[in-house]
Parts: C-alpha cells; structure tokens; sequence
C-alpha cells in the first residue's frame, strides 16, 4: 500500500497500515529523489522519534539535498540539542541548550514547517508534541533534488542517528498543530524537566497500533 493523497517516494509499506517504523542502530533508509520529495517552498516535516544519549558529532534524523543552501535536515547535535535548518544558516531549536535536550527512551513528535517568506527568505518553525518551540528566518531554501532523502543519517550515511524513527510524513503545505499527527502525545518532558512531578514516563505513551489508528492519516512515509 502506498499514499494515495500524495505521491511519495517508493517504500513500502506493511500491509495492514501506511507507515514506516524505524530502529535506526547505524543504518539508514533512502528515498529516491523524485518531484514530491524535491521540495523547496512551503512543506512541513513531521515524525516521532525515540532518542538514546547524544553521540560525539552528532546524529541525523532526516536530510535532503546536498551541503549547500539546497540542504535542509534535523539534527541531534552532541549538545543534546535538536534541530532544524536548512545547511549553513541560522537553526531553529526543537530542544534549544536550556532544555537539556530529549529524554532517552521517550517518545516525541517532532514537526519542523518550511514557509516561503518575502525577499528570498524561508521561515522556519519547529514544535514537539504540537508545541511551538523555535524558529528562525534563513535564507531561502534552493533545489533539493542533488540527493534523495536520507533517513536516520545525513547524506550518504554519515552522521547516523541512533534511537528510534516512526511516522514520517512530509506534506507539501504549511500545516499547523491541528493538522499534525499527535493522537497519544503527552506534554513535552525534557532534560531540565525529568525530575519535576509532572514528569511522564515513556511507558505511558499508548501503543503504537492505537496512535496510529487514532491519527487515521495518510500521507506516510
């Protein structure tokens, strides 16, 4: 089974649900290039993802496009920040360095939303758990299509993500939190948050089959 709402990239997909479930220990997952993933003007990316401890040199959930101003990727630096950005530019934080960066073992979902601005520019804006988190205002993005997409790595493997990757949809539109696929998110608990009695351990995060038949969404990588 596949989108029909919106052509992706050819993975497949299990056949009793649209989604992709990744256990990122090294790898990576590539998508062909193709007109749906070249994206440069308005487009939202979102997954949940799983993290472990930051890694020397950092790791990367998603990238696109060659190490030019034609790249855009999430990344989780050895800070134990993430973020988004578009290569060479300003990031926008998803974790910003007060936050102490994820929790290892819980779930996120992360959103970054790419929308062209006036005078050659892009905003970006990043949230988790549908809360708005950071943003920044970066040159504009250029071709994307020198690359596939690469997921659980930066281009051509390097810099591979370790943790867990769920989820993915990319959607050429600027969606809001209301749109995003958010059925079982919980507040969102990070580093300087995780010995506050608000803190919600991963095991409360409802299964996987419940969320995704609660989202009900297609669009899924």
């Amino acid at each position: 089974a596949f989108s029909a709402e919106v052509p992706m990239a050819m993975i497949p997909l299990t056949a009793d649900a649209n989604h992709l479930s990744l256990w990122c220990k090294g790898g990576c997952l590539r998508a062909k290039s193709c007109p749906e993933l070249n994206l440069t003007g308005n487009f939202t990316v979102e997954l949940w993802a799983k993290f472990s401890t930051p890694r020397s040199g950092g790791s990367v959930l998603l990238a696109k496009g060659s190490p030019t101003a034609g790249n855009w990727h999430l990344i989780y630096q050895t800070d134990g920040t993430v973020q988004a950005n578009i290569f060479g530019q300003q990031v926008a934080y998803l974790f910003d360095p007060d936050s102490g960066g994820p929790a290892p073992g819980t779930w996120y979902h992360l959103a970054a939303v790419f929308e062209e601005q006036k005078g050659g520019k892009t905003r970006i804006r990043t949230y988790v758990n549908g809360q708005e988190r950071g943003g920044a205002l970066v040159a504009a993005l250029k071709d994307t299509s020198a690359t596939d997409l690469f997921i659980g790595s930066f281009i051509e493997g390097s810099l591979s993500f370790q943790g867990m990757i769920d989820e993915l949809r990319i959607t050429p539109a600027v969606l809001g939190p209301k749109s995003f696929l958010l059925a079982g998110t919980r507040p969102v608990i990070d580093r300087s948050q995780a010995r506050k009695p608000v803190f919600v351990p991963a095991a409360t995060r409802i299964g996987d089959a419940e969320r995704r038949k609660a989202a009900g969404a297609p669009i899924l990588l």
